[in-house]
């Protein structure tokens, strides 16, 4: 890889990606995008949570060359291949963050916030990392992101008495919130 220029590095990347089963690259792209780094374990629960057959899919991405599982059984993916990943999301609707299947990055989730984009959201994951949030926007709109399948939360760090009339979204399968603040889901959820 460190030979060949990057450009073509991506090219001959995203063949293996083509290659790959729908499941499988939904797969790939939820680890390029959300999952590096996570436990194997916890990121087969978060994968099967959302309806993926994930040991399978891990399996095949590992075979492929498009993950690698670390000593410590910790999901690991080459910077190419991740950004080849972020890449094919974000190239899908360009200028149009809320159109992405996965969002990451802090500047766009909160230009998607701050101009009520959420309602027309095809977002399915969300990852928002130690980040100081106005919980009140947040439990607004996550409320209307439809299809919305996963979250993981690093804060933002709310008061109980801030989650009167919170909605999450149906559609979340999965919800990794660290230091959650509540003692329950909330009574709207299904």
């Amino acid at each position: 890889l460190k030979t060949i220029p990057l450009k073509e590095t991506m090219k001959i990347l995203e063949i293996s990606y083509d290659a790959l089963d729908d499941d499988y690259k939904e797969i790939f792209l939820d680890v390029a995008c959300i999952l590096k780094g996570w436990r194997q374990d916890d990121a087969v629960i978060a994968l099967e949570s959302c309806g993926f057959h994930a040991r399978n899919g891990l399996r095949v991405l590992e075979q492929r060359s498009l993950i690698t599982i670390s000593e410590n059984r910790c999901l690991e993916m080459h910077d190419h291949i991740e950004e080849m990943g972020k890449n094919i999301v974000r190239r899908v609707n360009l200028n149009k963050p809320e159109r992405h299947s996965r969002l990451w990055i802090k500047e766009e989730i909160e230009e998607i916030l701050s101009n009520d984009s959420a309602t027309t959201a095809a977002t399915q994951c969300i990852k928002l990392e130690k980040y100081a949030l106005n919980f009140k926007k947040l439990k607004k709109d996550l409320a209307n992101m439809n299809e919305l399948r996963f979250l993981h939360l690093e804060g933002p760090y709310v008061r109980e008495d801030e989650v009167s009339n919170w909605n999450l979204p149906n559609a979340l399968r999965f919800l990794r919130w660290d230091g959650y603040p509540f003692s329950s889901l909330p009574k709207t959820f299904q």
